[in-house]
């Protein structure tokens, strides 16, 4: 095997507390010159390595770092978070203290609940399956009315990931109270698994043709 195909299979890291962006510079530039699998860094480094890098070189990063004792809701919440950043690699600490405890299980467990966040931040939803939910959420509890006016939401459409976020046209942004928004969102996050993920909404008014 030569050097290049060794390279090939190595994430080039730095994960020093003391790192600066000079040295993850270095670190990056060494890892387009030598073609390494990644770089991995930290996460508060991803976004503007991500931004020096473009598509030359993918950009790991490690959540849980380096003890491993963050909550599973805190470790979700780190990986949603370098994947917006622009990474394209998430490694994990496990907690260390439950393997010592034979805790198999709870670590497994706690893997597939960062995996499912992300899955759940860069879900998509087509178009017309969005709006039979919509659909049967207004049926369920329709718009409400303000001002002798009723909110009209004609349809919705998934504008982007990471996170998910939906554009609704609607009649009137004012109609859209915070309290029949909540109620939607919470209809999407249950039709959708949407459960451990911020969602956006977007309103947009529209003249019905």
């Amino acid at each position: 095997m030569e050097l290049k195909d060794i390279l090939a299979k190595c994430d080039h890291t730095l994960l020093t507390q003391t790192a600066t962006w000079a040295e993850i510079k270095g670190v990056c530039d060494d890892g387009m010159k030598y073609h390494t699998a990644s770089v991995c860094i930290p996460a508060s480094y991803v976004k503007q390595a991500k931004e020096y890098v473009g598509d030359r070189l993918p950009i790991c990063t490690v959540i849980g770092f380096p003890n491993g004792y963050d909550t599973t809701a805190a470790k979700c919440f780190m990986a949603s978070d370098a994947v917006a950043n622009g990474a394209d690699e998430v490694d994990m600490v496990i907690n260390i203290g439950w393997a010592k405890d034979g805790l198999w299980e709870k670590i497994t467990e706690e893997i597939a609940a960062v995996k499912a966040a992300y899955e759940q931040y860069s879900r998509r939803i087509p178009t017309g399956v969005l709006n039979e939910a919509l659909a049967d959420a207004q049926a369920s509890l329709q718009p409400p009315v303000s001002g002798g006016r009723r909110l009209k939401i004609y349809y919705a459409t998934q504008q982007s990931a990471c996170p998910p976020t939906f554009v609704f046209f609607v009649n009137s942004e004012e109609l859209m109270h915070f309290a029949y928004e909540r109620y939607l969102e919470n209809h999407l996050r249950k039709s959708f698994g949407f459960e451990g993920t911020p969602v956006r909404f977007i309103l947009r008014e529209k003249t019905k043709d």
